[in-house]
């Protein structure tokens, strides 16, 4: 069952793959090698929805993906908020990748102050080796500071200049 679910697209699965049969919903649920690497990005993320309510289940379907990995989690692709944020690094202390491909709010990061960023985002992934921004605001200084083992980053879709390291480092 593992290797019929791991070739479906995980939004899929967490939309109810699992509800197939009682065995797919266990290894859907229950397998956290299932969540190690979780893609949640949408082929048309920067596209406006057709309905305002339309990109309203990422967060539901991101938190789910996120436990279901129990704690394994080492890369994760998709939408994000700084809520969310602060969700993933407390539940994946693994991480090693981490793309955001779209931010719900770009609000999050006008209130939200650099240390409040660095103190519970960035402090918790030490094992962090690739940070990719497609959209958003960055603070560049931060990340390097505190992930040695960074390797990739890629702040290219970044939509304001404030990483004073430059766009990419390392590759």
């Amino acid at each position: 069952m593992y290797i019929i679910l791991r070739q479906l697209p995980q939004p899929d699965i967490l939309r109810g793959a699992g509800l197939a049969c009682s065995s797919w919903r266990q290894v859907a649920t229950d397998e956290p090698l299932l969540w190690r690497h979780i893609d949640l990005a949408a082929a048309n993320e920067d596209a406006p929805p057709a309905w305002p309510w339309a990109a309203m289940g990422w967060l539901p379907m991101a938190c789910a993906a996120v436990d279901r990995s129990a704690s394994r989690c080492e890369s994760f692709r998709g939408r994000v908020d700084f809520d969310f944020l602060l969700y993933l690094a407390d539940k994946a202390p693994s991480l090693r990748s981490l793309e955001i491909t779209s931010w719900f709010s770009t609000m999050d990061w006008f209130t939200t102050d650099q240390q409040q960023f660095v103190d519970g985002v960035i402090k918790k992934l030490p094992l962090l080796e690739k940070f990719v921004v497609s959209s958003g605001r960055f603070y560049g200084p931060a990340l390097v500071d505190h992930c040695p083992r960074l390797r990739t980053l890629d702040v290219g879709g970044c939509g304001m200049t404030c990483c004073p390291i430059g766009k990419r480092r390392g590759e």
